[in-house]
């Protein structure tokens, strides 16, 4: 709750990423929007529960099949969920992700598979350099996460491709 009033202090947006129906249950009052990660796509049950919250909702399609991304839509809407209030994000799951392996050009299926769902891209490369973030723009995304981290040697899965304050700056 602190990170989420400094943020909005800031003038930014808060969310977090739910792993499970209780944790929707804990934040929903203070976050901006929930965050469902790929690999809880076809979590049904998480899935309806955060389109009943009535916050905007981004999911992760990571390697799921366009039918798994359909369904997901089509529970989130079927409970309630807004399709204005719902972002696809293409995800590349590899950590860290090479540039070449980036496959940014899938955020054009998903805008022609889901045409009223907006869509953007969840960025694992360790480059900071804006020529991914300028093409994925240029390709109809509209949302960007970039994971943060303030030691990149710090343990755990996310540290070692995050940005630093420099890089976030840059």
């Amino acid at each position: 709750r602190n990170l989420a009033d400094y943020s909005h202090e800031l003038g930014m947006q808060f969310a977090l990423s739910v792993f499970h129906i209780e944790g929707i249950k804990e934040v929903a009052d203070y976050v901006d929007y929930l965050k469902i990660a790929s690999g809880d796509i076809t979590f049904k049950q998480l899935i309806v529960e955060a389109a009943g919250t009535r916050l905007p909702v981004v999911i992760s399609t990571g390697a799921s099949t366009l039918r798994e991304i359909s369904d997901a839509v089509e529970w989130f809407t079927s409970a309630g969920g807004s399709i204005k209030d719902l972002t696809l994000l293409q995800c590349t799951l590899a950590y860290p992700t090479r540039i070449e392996d980036a496959n940014v050009g899938s955020i054009q299926v998903l805008k022609q598979s889901f045409p009223e769902v907006k869509v953007g891209v969840s960025d694992h490369i360790p480059d900071p350099s804006p020529t991914r973030f300028i093409a994925t723009r240029t390709l109809g995304a509209s949302f960007f996460e970039k994971h943060f981290t303030d030691d990149r040697s710090a343990p755990g899965n996310d540290h070692y491709h995050a940005f630093s304050t420099s890089e976030f700056a840059e």
